[in-house]
């Protein structure tokens, strides 16, 4: 896990392993969380080849945050410990 505090919040971020829609490939991606989310209803599952250690400081998670369609909030984790993307 990596804490950066970015714009005055603090992010947690923590590599996972994932599985994309029909896909059974399971591939790393990173998962934000803002610390300040209470209900984690708003952590995002990055996927597209983003890896934890890409991710070092504030220009970096602005990178990641900033890349467009490459994160999603449509997922669940499954009961092995991946993650799915549902969309």
């Amino acid at each position: 896990m990596k804490t950066i505090n970015y714009m005055g919040q603090e992010y947690e971020l923590y590599k996972v392993y994932f599985t994309w829609r029909e896909c059974t490939t399971v591939q790393e991606g990173i998962l934000l969380h803002a610390v300040s989310d209470e209900f984690c209803d708003g952590d995002t599952l990055y996927g597209n080849e983003w890896t934890l250690d890409q991710i070092n400081d504030e220009s970096d998670l602005e990178t990641l945050l900033n890349s467009g369609s490459d994160g999603t909030t449509h997922f669940h984790k499954a009961f092995d410990g991946t993650y799915h993307m549902d969309d």
